[in-house]
């Protein structure tokens, strides 16, 4: 499953972790009818979060070398940030600087945790999860 936050040039991409040390393990796939009623879920969950509930917004160290990761977790989901590449497979966005992995959470901040007056609309489409 993908959050797709228009106005950035990255998609959050739900992600595996590795039972122990929370390490990503892969990309999540799910049966079309498993990906609907996931994506209903993760939809409240990130609304829970604009409204006050638990989510965070996590930079690591790249595991694999330099540079850093930028993960979401809300509820029981973790998301990976990567770059939006038309015709590409999804792959991890490495940003060069903790600095760099840090301001681009705080854009994301901003648009998944909007002021409650600013009335951000959430756009599901499921027509996208068949194979």
């Amino acid at each position: 499953m993908i959050v797709r936050p228009r106005a950035l040039l990255v998609d959050l991409v739900m992600v595996r972790l590795s039972p122990g040390n929370g390490h990503q393990s892969g990309f999540m796939e799910a049966s079309r009818q498993e990906a609907g009623i996931e994506a209903q879920k993760l939809g409240q969950a990130i609304m829970s979060w604009a409204g006050g509930d638990a989510g965070r917004l996590e930079v690591v160290p790249a595991a694999e070398g330099p540079g850093y990761r930028l993960y979401l977790q809300v509820q029981t989901f973790s998301l990976i940030a990567c770059p939006r590449v038309p015709g590409q497979m999804y792959q991890p966005m490495t940003y060069a600087t903790q600095e760099d992995a840090e301001r681009a959470a705080e854009e994301l901040r901003a648009i998944l945790c909007p002021d409650p007056e600013a009335n951000q609309e959430l756009y599901t489409n499921l027509s996208q999860f068949g194979r």
